[in-house]
Order: C-alpha cells, then structure tokens, then sequence
C-alpha cells in the first residue's frame, strides 16, 4: 500500500477512498453543503484527514481529475462498482478454473477467462442492467465480499 495523492496512481487498497473522497465531495455541493469555491480548502482537508497527505497545489488536488470540470456528476461511484463486479466475477470464475489458472497466467493465456466472460458477461449485451447481470452470471446479488476479501491478499501479499 503506497498513499498517492493521484487518484489514477493510487494503488488497489487506497483507490476506492479516493472514490469516496470524490463522492462525499459532490454529495456535498449538490446539496449545497458546500460551494464551488470551498473545493479546494474541502479537497485537501479531506486529503490530509483520509490519507495523511498534504496537497501542494490544486493540480495534485482538486483539478486532477476531468470529471467536474466536463460536467461529468455522478461518475466516480461507477468506479468502485466496477472494481466490486470485478472481484465477484472473478471469483466465481476460478471456481472452475483454480487448478491451472496460475499455469494459464505464467504463459499469458487468458483464453480461458475470455470464453467464460463471453459466455456469462458478454453474450448478454445489454439486456440485463449491471447487478441483475452480475447475478445472473454469479448466481448472488453483487456484494463487495469480494473485493474486500481480494484487496486484504494484496496487503498480505506486501506483509
């Protein structure tokens, strides 16, 4: 686990808190619990109260992302639920495929988990919305077990 101030730099484990960290933000100016010209003063006190980081400037701070700036509201979230999808898919994947995935790995074949992924993912195109589809490929409700289960191997892994 290394603490980045930089969202897009930010390893496993602390990424999803700098998805929360962006949504408590927008929550906050949408219901005007905060104005715009608060961001930065909230953006670095929240920076430094979740990750002990101090931001030197706006650029390393509020204005690093694209999202607000395009009026783009709302996307953060979408984030950390794709990386909750993620984990349950793959889950449930090695559940048939554990005892030569690291094999398939090792020689960068992903044969394996593509042919799966089409068959419980892609070839649903759009006619599910995303945690009916998730169900339905999983057989449960999308959970962040997961992911949580997924991100304590990596601090494992580091330990």
């Amino acid at each position: 686990v290394n603490k980045s101030k930089i969202r897009v730099e930010a390893d496993q484990v602390t990424y999803n808190l700098h998805i929360i960290l962006r949504f408590e933000i927008e929550r906050d100016l949408i219901s005007k619990k905060i104005k715009v010209s608060d961001l930065p003063e909230v953006w670095n006190t929240k920076m430094k109260e979740s990750f002990d980081l101090k931001i030197e400037n706006d650029s390393e701070g509020v204005l690093q992302d694209v999202h607000w700036s395009g009026g783009a509201f709302g996307y953060f979230p979408t984030y950390t639920l794709g990386n909750i999808y993620s984990a349950q898919l793959f889950h449930h994947f090695l559940e048939t495929h554990q005892s030569f995935w690291d094999d398939l790995i090792n020689r960068g074949d992903m044969t394996s988990l593509h042919k799966w992924l089409g068959k419980k993912v892609y070839s649903h195109g759009r006619i599910y919305d995303p945690k009916d589809l998730i169900k339905e490929a999983t057989g449960e409700a999308p959970k962040s077990d997961y992911l949580i289960k997924y991100l304590k191997s990596k601090v494992q892994e580091q330990e």
